[in-house]
């Protein structure tokens, strides 16, 4: 009896001594986290007024890494929100050329050299940099002037789902530039198998982690939003499915192909549902249009934009999520209404369907450019709505892997991994 109890204190002790050498371990790791000096360089981040997604990121970061700076070719420099720290715009030169059809504009950007100076004075442990563009280039020609180690991020596979391929002398930029790097970060699969597959990458040298996420704060509960009447009225009218799309109202974007395909459903199926067109851009008009002539207005309504505060009103009246997008690198939205339990209805032209979207869990995947699909894939939704709840729920689960903790947590075990194997100073 007593040998049992013995056991037990034992094992009990030896249990209290491994967390609290785990703490100091943690303790110490921070510390020396702490002393790391990071330097950032982006090519574009934000916008002219915002860091959009990463205002959520940086700060936390910060907690971590206090001695880093940040440098951007564009747009104008902008504060870290809560710190003392600033994006610095390292200026650029900007060659438009042109948008291609359903895709981004095309550009020529040929960023400000004098980043050079700035990395060689600040003398980084190391140096991220942001894709293999422009900086990444300087970076890969200038490489042995620079001592710092180098990470790259790379969102995703940038050709997802696409038929467009690269120049080949961009390839083989990208590819010289890569060669050059200590370490790469990818949000996903996708990213890692064109970097491995396209660039000639060593696949130990990459590390997957979602590091730019989105998420809408769970702090604003479900407290009232002033929405529109008439969505109040679709989002109280337990007969509908309310589907939801949230974003620029433009050609890449594959919204007017959705409302085309709506427009094909049978009258009792559109009669069950309703698509709300949160957003604003250029074709506003022509989707308007486009809603008249196939008599669609009780199924699709275009509330305009509507202030980011505000929008947590909208995920939690709809029923689905929809991503229509033609190209999309690798949206965030998306992540953004997993964080609120959407079921999800997600174009494989979009980078992050492969994340977003476990087929059959938590939602669908589905080609915009095939109308008959597109019509299908909504009609499943309509006609299956005993699904939503179990689906929403997996959406929710999935969530906890694309918060904002784990992509801080995702970038400090990159740059660790990065200085791994570098001799002490």
């Amino acid at each position: 009896m007593n040998g049992g109890v013995d056991r037990t204190r034992t094992l009990t002790l030896i249990m209290t001594e491994l967390r609290q050498q785990s703490d100091v371990d943690v303790q110490q790791s921070d510390m020396v986290a702490g002393k790391r000096r990071i330097m950032w360089l982006f090519n574009c981040i934000g916008t002219p007024d915002s860091l959009l997604y990463w205002n959520g990121i940086f700060p936390p970061y910060l907690l971590k890494y206090p001695e880093s700076e940040f440098l951007s070719a564009r747009p104008p420099s902008k504060p870290i929100l809560g710190t003392d720290h600033v994006v610095k715009c390292a200026g650029s030169v900007r060659i438009p050329l042109g948008r291609r059809r359903n895709s981004y504009e095309r550009q020529f950007v040929i960023a400000s050299p004098t980043i050079l100076f700035a990395v060689r004075k600040f003398r980084p442990d190391v140096l991220i940099v942001s894709e293999l563009l422009a900086y990444s280039i300087y970076v890969a020609i200038f490489r042995r002037l620079i001592s710092s180690r180098v990470l790259v991020l790379i969102e995703g596979d940038p050709y997802q789902g696409s038929t467009r391929k690269p120049h080949w002398l961009i390839r083989r930029m990208r590819r010289f530039a890569a060669s050059r790097v200590d370490g790469f970060l990818t949000n996903n699969d996708g990213g890692k198998e064109y970097l491995v597959g396209q660039l000639g990458v060593s696949a130990d040298k990459v590390a997957v982690r979602p590091f730019l996420v989105s998420e809408i704060e769970s702090g604003q509960g479900k407290r009232e939003f002033d929405l529109p009447e008439t969505i109040a009225q679709d989002a109280a009218d337990p007969g509908k499915v309310a589907f939801l799309y949230v974003g620029q109202l433009v050609e890449r974007k594959g919204v007017l192909p959705l409302v085309k395909a709506i427009g094909k459903l049978p009258e009792e199926t559109k009669a069950r549902m309703v698509l709300w067109l949160v957003g604003d851009g250029e074709q506003r008009q022509e989707i308007g249009d486009c809603i008249e002539q196939l008599g669609l207005q009780d199924s699709v309504k275009m509330p305009g934009r509507c202030p980011y505060e505000e929008l947590p009103g909208y995920y939690q009246a709809a029923d689905v999520f929809v991503m229509p997008t033609l190209d999309d690198y690798r949206a965030l939205v998306g992540f953004e209404a997993l964080s609120q339990g959407l079921p999800m209805l997600h174009s494989i032209y979009d980078g992050a369907c492969r994340e977003t979207v476990v087929a059959g869990e938590n939602g669908l995947t589905f080609d915009p450019l095939d109308s008959q699909q597109t019509s299908e894939s909504v009609a499943w939704f309509v006609n299956n709505r005993d699904q939503l709840a179990k689906m929403a729920d997996a959406s929710r689960r999935i969530s906890k892997n694309y918060t904002v903790e784990k992509a801080v947590a995702g970038i400090a075990e990159a740059i660790e991994s990065c200085l791994k194997d570098k001799p002490q100073e």
